[in-house]
């Protein structure tokens, strides 16, 4: 759970060394009141966060010994700015943040430069003479027929009728466990108790 932080609250000093402690610090900024205007006023509140997200665009899209960090600290902001969509039954105030500038502005730079790496990615030549009607039906075909994997023909082939019921009552478990969770995340603010 977030715990706001008023405006008078004094700053932490931030001396940030790693991408861990700029994650951090990204979490500390979502707990600030009003984050946008505070960050506008007072550029040392994310200037060490900021240089990181800079470093982390370049080294996630070369090659280089901290590409890894880079990209998994690059997805984790862009989970906890997600997050911020979604009702968790967190206090109310976590979510204060969710729609201001520098939150979407944060987002719209992660993902363009990861747009533009995903574009070099694809061989547009091949796309072009592609025949997309034949590709996803190919695509449908191979969905709704996949290969067998090992696992796949153990089940068909060698598991017996005990061992399949034991299967069958864990994935259901696991089915409404997940339904259950979707749905009180669904229900958000309406389900919670003051």
């Amino acid at each position: 759970m977030l715990i706001k932080t008023k405006v008078d609250t004094p700053l932490p000093v931030v001396n940030i060394s790693s991408y861990q402690e700029a994650e951090q610090q990204f979490c500390w900024l979502l707990t600030l009141d009003d984050l946008s205007q505070r960050v506008k006023q007072q550029l040392s509140l994310s200037k060490d966060f900021e240089e990181f997200v800079s470093l982390a665009l370049i080294e996630a899209y070369t090659v280089n010994p901290n590409t890894e960090q880079a990209n998994r600290f690059l997805q984790r902001l862009l989970y906890q700015i997600n997050r911020l969509k979604f009702f968790w039954y967190d206090a109310l105030e976590s979510y204060n943040n969710e729609h201001y500038n520098y939150i979407k502005n944060l987002c719209d730079r992660i993902e363009s430069v990861w747009q533009t790496w995903e574009y070099t990615q694809i061989n547009l030549n091949t796309i072009k003479q592609l025949n997309v009607q034949n590709a996803l039906q190919e695509r449908v075909n191979l969905d709704l027929n996949p290969p067998l994997s090992v696992a796949k023909r153990y089940l068909r082939e060698d598991m017996d009728l005990e061992g399949y019921r034991v299967l069958l009552a864990i994935a259901s478990l696991d089915g409404l466990v997940e339904a259950s969770r979707l749905s009180r995340i669904l229900g958000g603010a309406s389900m919670v108790h003051p």
